[in-house]
């Protein structure tokens, strides 16, 4: 991510619904996606900054609906709109508060169930105050969140985690520039009090850090995960221009730094994607590269090899040649043709050049280049990933801060099968987040 004042999309591990897929054979050569913003409805942001979007069941009736949020002075709208079920979207803007239009426009957005309610809220990365709207049946109320979640900070990213397990979701964001007048510039883990209010327990939790010493706080890329197996959220935090970081969750409300090896490179993190690639049941990352027009950039696929020890794979898996050289501003792994592997889908940028690249998974963890076949014309580096017509098959949603890009990819599907499930948590959070499903076939 940058290390300019222009924000930045945000990443959040909270999967609510996702795809095992069953026994599978290849796929013949086709086309991946087909561009249906017009046809879906997305038209009224055609031509405007978006900078973040979103795939989520606001309304919880089963469909994927679409968040959409603009940034910068002239760009200050947010977009909220409903699927209908059958292919189309309708703008239902009318269900935030109308006093959501701000100056400066939106950094980004992250959906979590913080009051375990069993609908989708919405934390709004704004500057100088972060929002928190409360779902209440698909109408969204401006909450009190308490002091220490409402004090001046230049956020630039945010994830919800559980990271005591107390069955209440979490928040660690990332702040900076404590020298423009704002409260902090270290990262903050703030806990969810299970009463509507979060208090920070940064120190506490042995996570009061400058990652930076110009930024602070600034990160490429942020994910919780359980990256060592113990069945407890870690955090990763990718840093610009300094070494990234991995914290393992101590079980007793602390973090442990467990900073080593390849995981501290002191590269140009500036986009961040986690995934088990080669099917071993562990959390890889993809920590791209970018945030400038200069050359050089050399993004990292980090392998896990257990207990938190990563090596640094990128040459190996067929990536050196797609990612050295360019700036990859936006990243997510998704099984785009349902062979049962995460595939790679990246926004890069050379110089002033926008870019797209499809990389498919052989299934070994090793990828080839496919963007030719695709079908993706036009592209932002900010995706969301989703099934927004139930099919299967993942869908992707495209945005660009500076090229007024908002576009929508029908994945066109294959014979390949597939299954949903839907995680309800009872002694864990609502969503489930944070869990693990194990699936096998044959």
């Amino acid at each position: 991510m940058s290390i300019t004042t222009a924000p930045r999309r945000l990443f959040a591990l909270c999967v609510i619904s996702f795809l095992v897929l069953l026994p599978t054979f290849p796929v013949a050569a086709q086309t991946f996606f087909t561009d249906v913003t017009e046809q879906a409805g997305l038209g009224a942001f055609l031509g405007r900054d978006a900078r973040n979007v979103v795939f989520v069941d606001f309304d919880h009736d089963g469909y994927q609906d679409v968040f959409i949020t603009e940034n910068g002075p002239s760009a200050t709208r947010t977009g909220l709109f409903h699927n209908t079920g059958d292919g189309h979207l309708i703008e239902q803007t009318f269900r935030l508060p109308t006093e959501l239009h701000r100056e400066d426009g939106f950094a980004g957005s992250i959906f979590g169930d913080y009051d375990n309610d069993g609908d989708e809220d919405l934390f709004l990365v704004v500057w100088p105050h972060n929002v928190l709207l409360r779902n209440d049946r698909g109408l969204f109320t401006q909450v009190d969140p308490g002091s220490d979640m409402s004090d001046s900070l230049r956020t630039d990213n945010a994830i919800w985690l559980d990271y005591d397990r107390d069955g209440y979701l979490d928040l660690y964001v990332s702040n900076q520039y404590a020298d423009e007048g704002y409260a902090t510039r270290t990262n903050r883990l703030l806990r969810n009090q299970g009463d509507g209010t979060f208090t920070d327990q940064t120190a506490v939790a042995g996570l009061d850090i400058l990652f930076h010493p110009e930024l602070g706080g600034a990160d490429g890329g942020m994910a919780a995960g359980d990256f060592d197996d113990d069945g407890w959220p870690d955090l990763y935090v990718g840093v610009f221009g300094h070494a990234n970081h991995l914290f393992l969750n101590d079980g007793a409300g602390g973090f442990r730094d467990a900073t080593i090896g390849d995981i501290a490179d002191e590269g140009e993190a500036f986009s961040l994607a986690v995934g088990d690639i080669d099917n071993d049941g562990d959390l890889d990352i993809f920590q791209g590269a970018g945030g400038s027009n200069e050359m050089g950039f050399r993004s990292l696929l980090l392998l896990n090899l257990g207990e938190g020890e990563f090596i640094d794979v990128t040459e190996g898996v067929g990536l050196g040649v797609e990612v050295v050289g360019s700036s990859v501003d936006g990243v997510a792994f998704a099984d785009v043709d349902n062979d049962g592997d995460l595939d790679l889908i990246m926004g890069i940028s050379i110089k002033e050049d926008w870019g797209y690249r499809l990389l498919l998974n052989d299934g070994t963890g090793t990828f080839a280049d496919h963007t030719a076949a695709s079908g993706i014309e036009d592209y932002g580096p900010y995706v969301a990933i989703g099934d927004y017509d139930e099919d299967g098959f993942v869908d992707l949603l495209y945005a660009s801060f500076n090229r007024n890009l908002t576009a929508l990819y029908r994945n066109n599907g294959n014979g390949n099968h597939w299954l949903r499930v839907e995680l309800v948590g009872i002694e864990s959070n609502r969503r489930g987040i944070g869990s693990r499903l194990l699936a096998t076939s044959g």
